[in-house]
């Protein structure tokens, strides 16, 4: 009857042999990067305001001031307390972009005629602040952070080109997306809206701040508005930052010994290096494993929850009990992961039927698990959908197609390869 030994190892490091038999070859394997959280120095610090004639409605000269005018006068002075002395450029935008001065809580925040059509078109196109007239991405180095004031109001081809443009100037650069969301006061006219324009006299809208750059200068400007302006604290504000890293760390899987659900497996484990050796006489393997509660890069990250926000993707390799290649298999029904029971922390189940493992007939080998956890899109984040409207009914009140946006941006953040994900189990099934 056949035997399978299996090298259960901690994850993130080098695969060494510490099987008693024919033991597995010696892997790279990639390493998750320490996360940078120290905010630069010298930043350059590139905001662009919506001046679309939808967004007019916003300013306001008289009387107390307005959520709006708090951002945008709050907005300039968190970058005072993030670097000693930021260089600032400044632009109003629709589909054309102008050079502006002076302070934004005074031009964008109380003067109507900041919003001219003549000047920047009559479209919010959110690609002009990140692109230059050569469609190359710009405004993304690591000393940079750009923020957008908008009301965010687009359709869906708008969305496409936005969230393809971050995705590829930000997101696949290691930089994430802030978004911060406020309620003013509107008096205006919407002219965005499919059907005709709607009017909105004395009510509240939300407008929206984009904040792209690496995490340690979003995370620490959030930090800095909140400081500023008890006003544009949550639950008044809200705030997401989307990021392609989540986590702080990878959790350890392999802290304690894995249990035995079946009781035919003989433990032949070396507990000093984290390597275990499970030996069977060809019945399935099932075990469970426990590991840390990955912890969020901050409460703001939008984050999954593991594993009931998403699935766990095998990558299998099989290398020859002697020198040769690997070889990768496709067949996800050679293993399965289920939530485990664990007093503390993460728990994994894990099944692998090894009538599945054979190459071209040749079921001997060395076999490569890396199980990386794939989060859904639907795990997004959800506080934003009260601010939403579609087209039917329409909605002055809301944003059009707002949770559009908030899915495919975090969607956006998904697109990793399965063995650079964070949250990853991996072992070793050696069958003789």
């Amino acid at each position: 009857m056949t035997k399978l030994h299996a090298c259960l190892i901690l994850p993130l490091v080098f695969l060494v042999s510490a099987c008693t038999t024919s033991p597995p070859p010696a892997v790279n394997l990639p390493t998750l990067s320490v996360v940078d959280r120290e905010p630069s120095r010298n930043l350059r610090v590139n905001y662009f305001i919506d001046a679309t004639e939808s967004m007019e409605g916003f300013a306001e000269r008289k009387g107390r001031r307005t959520a709006y005018q708090e951002l945008l006068t709050t907005l300039e002075d968190a970058a005072l307390n993030l670097s000693p002395t930021p260089q600032f450029t400044k632009y109003r935008f629709g589909n054309k972009l102008a050079v502006v001065s002076g302070r934004l809580g005074v031009t964008a925040g109380q003067d109507k005629n900041f919003y001219d059509s003549k000047v920047v078109g009559t479209q919010t196109q959110i690609q002009q602040a990140l692109l230059n007239p050569k469609n190359t991405c710009v405004r993304n180095g690591p000393e940079e952070l750009t923020i957008v004031v908008t009301d965010l109001f687009q359709t869906d081809s708008d969305i496409g080109r936005v969230v393809s443009t971050i995705q590829q100037c930000f997101l696949a650069q290691g930089r994430v997306v802030g978004l911060l969301g406020v309620q003013s006061d509107f008096s205006g006219m919407i002219y965005d809206f499919p059907g005709g324009p709607l009017s909105l006299a004395g009510g509240k809208r939300p407008v929206y701040a984009l904040v792209l750059g690496k995490y340690a200068n979003v995370q620490a400007y959030f930090e800095a508005i909140q400081l500023i302006s008890p006003s544009l604290k949550p639950p008044t504000a809200r705030y997401t930052i989307f990021s392609p890293r989540v986590f702080l760390e990878s959790p350890d899987f392999f802290k304690t010994d894995p249990t035995d659900n079946r009781n035919n497996l003989i433990k032949q484990g070396f507990a000093e290096s984290k390597i275990y050796q499970l030996e069977t006489q060809g019945e399935p393997v099932d075990f469970t494993v426990c590991g840390d509660t990955p912890r969020p890069l901050s409460k703001d990250i939008a984050g999954y929850r593991v594993p009931q926000e998403g699935q766990f993707i095998p990558t299998v390799r099989h290398y020859p009990l002697s020198e040769g290649p690997a070889t990768v298999l496709n067949d996800s029904r050679m293993v399965e992961v289920t939530p485990g029971d664990c007093a503390n922390g993460l728990g994994l189940q894990v099944k692998v039927d090894p009538a599945r493992l054979q190459v071209q007939g040749e079921p001997r080998g060395h076999y490569l698990f890396q199980l990386a956890f794939r989060p859904s899109p639907q795990g997004y984040p959800k506080q934003w959908d009260a601010w939403n409207t579609e087209d039917v009914p329409r909605n002055p009140r809301k944003t059009l197609n707002l949770s559009r946006f908030i899915k495919s941006l975090y969607g956006a953040t998904l697109t990793r390869e399965p063995d650079r994900q964070e949250v990853i189990l991996r072992f070793f099934l050696t069958r003789f």
